[in-house]
C-alpha cells in the first residue's frame, strides 16, 4: 500500500480474537497526529517506523499570542508554588508547636469584593488585579 508521511497515532484499549484465531477485534483511540522519520522491515515482513509529534504550524501572530499565554502561565504556576510551598511551612511550623504544646497563631482575613466589579476585565487587568491584594497580604 501507500505510505503517507503524517498519520494518526492510535492507541489499542481493547481488542479481542475470534472463536477460531482468525481476525482481531479493536477498539483504538487517536491520540495525536506523527510525521514518518525513518521506515524499515522487520524480520517477519512487518513495516516498522521511527516518527516524531506532528501538530500544525499557526501562524506567526497567533503563535506570539500562544507563547505570551504560556509564559502568563508559567509565571502563574510558579507564584502557586509558592504559595503552597508557603503554607506547607506554616503547616508544619503548626505541627510543630503542636508537638512542643506550643500554641500556633494563624491570621486569617476574608476578602469582601463585588464580582460585577470585574465581569468586564481582561485576564491581565484580573490577574493584577488579584495578584495586588495577595501581595498586600505579605506586607
Amino acid at each position: 500500500g501507500n505510505v503517507a508521511s503524517v498519520t494518526s497515532l492510535l492507541e489499542i484499549e481493547e481488542f479481542r480474537t475470534g472463536a477460531e484465531e482468525i481476525g482481531v477485534w479493536a477498539n483504538l483511540k487517536c491520540v495525536g497526529r506523527v510525521k514518518l522519520k525513518e521506515l524499515e522491515t522487520t524480520e517477519f515482513d512487518y513495516l516498522s517506523g521511527g516518527v516524531e509529534l506532528f501538530t500544525d504550524s499557526l501562524p506567526t501572530e497567533e503563535r506570539a499570542e500562544d507563547d505570551a499565554a504560556a509564559a502568563e502561565l508559567r509565571e502563574l504556576h510558579a507564584s502557586v508554588r509558592e504559595m503552597e510551598e508557603r503554607l506547607t511551612k506554616a503547616g508544619e511550623g503548626a505541627a510543630v508547636a503542636e508537638a512542643t504544646g506550643r500554641e500556633a497563631r494563624v491570621e486569617w482575613g476574608h476578602e469582601v469584593r463585588d464580582g460585577s466589579e470585574e465581569a468586564g476585565l481582561g485576564l491581565e487587568a484580573l490577574v493584577e488585579r488579584r495578584s495586588g491584594v495577595l501581595r498586600s497580604a505579605e506586607q
